[in-house]
């Protein structure tokens, strides 16, 4: 990941080289951490919309919406991505073997909760949005009136939508597709901001810009 050419160093006083107390080893700073500044990340005239398909890494996707495999790091920064394994949609093979880690044959099968599904009424207005969760301990007890212009409507659990944890767990590995890339044209500017804040600032601890030493 070409993000780490960014990062400024630390100068550790070196556990291997005792001859004198003045021998050191330089390092690069994992602590420090760029981040797009607020009034380009929280504009959504900045990015666009983009759907990860199927096996894409951050670099697969860098490479095609910006040329080049060494933006991953902007792919990431643009939707707050911190810890790719978690954040990032499981490959097909990847979320069999976490499915199959976390629930069994049986329990993958298993209801985890119910969904309302959108009613409207006779005109088109919508009524009930779809999506609303209900707790299996409601279910048999559930009921859903409305009016449609003098006619009162009662739906009962019937018109619910059984949700199990293998489709739950598949939804929320397929929404982790749907994401923000900052538009090239504006690379140039989060690139010399990320620079910027990479800068170290005076202190007793200051070195130059790019490196400081630990106490």
């Amino acid at each position: 990941m070409a993000y780490f050419k960014y990062l400024p160093s630390l100068l550790y006083k070196s556990l291997q080289q005792r001859e004198s107390s003045f021998d050191s080893a330089k390092v690069t700073n994992l602590f420090r951490r760029g981040i797009i500044r607020n009034d380009i990340f929280n504009t959504v005239i900045y990015f666009e919309k983009y759907s990860i398909r199927g096996n894409d890494r951050p670099d697969n996707v860098a490479n095609e919406f910006y040329g080049s495999s060494e933006y991953d790091w902007v792919v990431l920064l643009s939707n707050n991505i911190i810890n790719v394994r978690n954040e990032w949609p499981m490959d097909e093979r990847s979320f069999n073997t976490y499915i199959n880690s976390k629930y069994s044959y049986e329990e993958q099968s298993t209801i985890k909760h119910y969904e309302t599904t959108e009613i409207k009424d006779s005109t088109g207005k919508s009524i009930r949005k779809s999506g609303i969760i209900i707790s299996k301990e409601s279910y048999s007890s559930y009921s859903f009136k409305y009016l449609d212009g003098s006619t009162l409507v009662e739906l009962d659990n019937s018109s619910l939508n059984a949700v199990t944890n293998l489709s739950y767990e598949f939804r929320l590995n397929e929404e982790k597709r749907n994401i923000y890339l900052l538009k090239p044209k504006f690379l140039i500017t989060v690139e010399n901001d990320l620079k910027e804040i990479m800068k170290y600032a005076e202190s007793s601890q200051y070195i130059n810009k790019s490196t400081k030493k630990t106490i």
